[in-house]
C-alpha cells in the first residue's frame, strides 16, 4: 500500500510540475511573446515585434512616428482624435496611483483602489494594463494586485516589481529592464488604438541613503507625445543629473512630467531645460508629506539653501517665473484623488 501511495504522490507532483510548465510557457499564453534580443534588452510585449521609436526635436505631431507606420488619414477626424488623447486621472488612495489614457489605450498605474468606485476583480476589462514602477508598498498594492485576476491582467512592470510578481498567479508579464535600456511596445484592446512605447530610464537613488527606482518614459508611437514619471519624483535621477550612458533621446523630449512632488519636479524641469527639453506641463498627483524621508537625506538641508522649494504649487509657479522661458511656459496640472480626468492638451 505504501509503494502505491507512494506511486500516486510522484506521479501527482510530475503531473503539477507539467501543468505549471505549460502555465507558464508562451505557447500556452498566446499574447504574450518574449523577446531573446541582448542587445537592446527588450521585455515580453504583446501584438508587436520590437524595434526603435523614432521620435526627434520638433516632430510634427500629426505624423506617424512609430514603427508601425499607424498615421490616421487626414479626413478621418475620429481616428485621429483617439490617437491625441491623453489624460491622467488619480484613483484610489494612493500617492502613484493613476490611470493613464494616452492614443485610445488606457494603462492603470501602480493601483492602490481603496476609496475608489474601480473594482480590482474587473481591472483586466477596464485596462488594457496594469502597470507597476515600484515594488515598494506605497506603490505596489498588494490588497489591490491581490483581488484582481491574475490570470487575465496584463502586466508591465519594473524588474523589482516583476520579481514580486513572480511569485504570484500571474500569467501575463512583461519585465523591463533597468533604464537605461528597457523598452516594450503595447497594443490596445481597441485595434484604432495608437501603438505605445515604454522606456525606461535612470530614477532616484544615486545616493546609498536613497531608494532605488526607475523612471518612465510612456511614447504615444502614432503622434510623438511623450510623458515621464518616476516614483519619487526624480526623473534622470535628483534635478534630472543623471549621466548613465545611452540614456535614450525621448528622456529629454517628453512634452509632460507626472510628479508627486513638486519640490524635486522643480529640479527635474531645470535640469531637463538645459539639456534642451521644452516640457508643456506638469501634473502633480494627490498626498501629502514628502516621499524621500528628509531626516534620512543628508543633503535635504543643503538642497534647500541651494534653492530647493517645498512641495507647493504657488512656490513652484514662482519658481518657474523667475527662470523664465522656457521654464516659465510650463503649466502646472493638479490631480484629485478620484476627481476629473485632466486633460493633457498638446495644443
Amino acid at each position: 500500500m505504501a509503494s502505491h501511495a507512494s506511486r500516486r504522490c510522484s506521479l501527482a507532483c510530475v503531473m503539477v510540475i507539467a501543468i505549471t510548465a505549460l502555465w507558464t510557457s508562451p505557447a500556452f499564453c498566446p499574447g504574450r511573446h518574449v523577446s531573446t534580443s541582448a542587445t537592446q534588452g527588450l521585455a515580453p510585449v504583446w501584438g508587436f515585434e520590437p524595434s526603435g521609436l523614432s521620435r526627434r526635436p520638433g516632430t510634427d505631431l500629426s505624423r506617424s512616428v512609430g514603427p508601425l507606420g499607424l498615421r490616421a488619414s487626414n479626413d478621418d477626424k475620429g481616428f485621429a482624435d483617439l490617437h491625441r488623447i491623453l489624460r491622467v486621472q488619480a484613483v484610489g488612495s494612493g500617492r502613484g496611483s493613476f490611470i493613464l489614457e494616452m492614443g485610445g489605450i488606457k494603462v492603470l498605474v501602480n493601483p492602490n483602489l481603496e476609496g475608489s468606485s474601480i473594482q480590482p476583480e474587473n481591472a483586466h476589462e477596464e485596462f488594457d494594463y496594469v502597470f507597476l514602477s515600484s515594488e515598494e508598498p506605497e506603490f505596489f498594492h498588494r490588497p489591490t494586485v491581490n483581488k484582481m485576476k491574475l490570470t487575465k491582467v496584463k502586466f508591465v512592470t519594473s524588474q523589482k516589481a516583476g520579481q514580486e510578481l513572480t511569485k504570484m498567479m500571474v500569467r501575463n508579464l512583461a519585465v523591463l529592464q533597468n533604464g537605461p535600456g528597457g523598452q516594450c511596445y503595447l497594443q490596445g484592446k481597441d485595434k484604432a488604438a495608437a501603438a505605445l512605447g515604454i522606456l525606461s530610464a535612470p530614477g532616484s537613488g544615486q545616493f546609498p541613503w536613497e531608494k532605488q527606482e526607475q523612471g518612465f518614459i510612456f511614447v504615444n508611437l502614432e503622434t510623438g507625445a511623450a510623458v515621464a514619471y518616476e516614483a519619487f519624483g526624480q526623473f534622470l535621477s535628483k534635478g534630472a543629473s543623471s549621466n548613465k550612458p545611452d540614456i535614450p533621446e525621448e528622456a529629454y523630449q517628453v512634452d509632460f512630467l507626472i510628479t508627486p512632488n513638486l519640490g524635486e519636479a522643480a529640479a527635474v524641469c531645470a535640469g531637463l531645460a538645459q539639456k534642451g527639453a521644452k516640457l508643456r506641463g506638469v501634473l502633480r498627483l494627490p498626498g501629502e508629506g514628502p516621499i524621500q524621508e528628509e531626516d534620512s537625506n543628508p543633503l535635504a538641508a543643503l538642497d534647500k539653501a541651494m534653492g530647493g522649494i517645498e512641495d507647493d504649487p504657488e512656490e513652484f509657479r514662482s519658481f518657474l517665473k523667475e527662470k523664465g522661458s522656457p521654464l516659465s511656459d510650463i503649466k502646472l496640472l493638479m490631480a484629485e484623488a478620484n476627481g476629473e480626468p485632466v486633460d493633457l492638451k498638446l495644443d
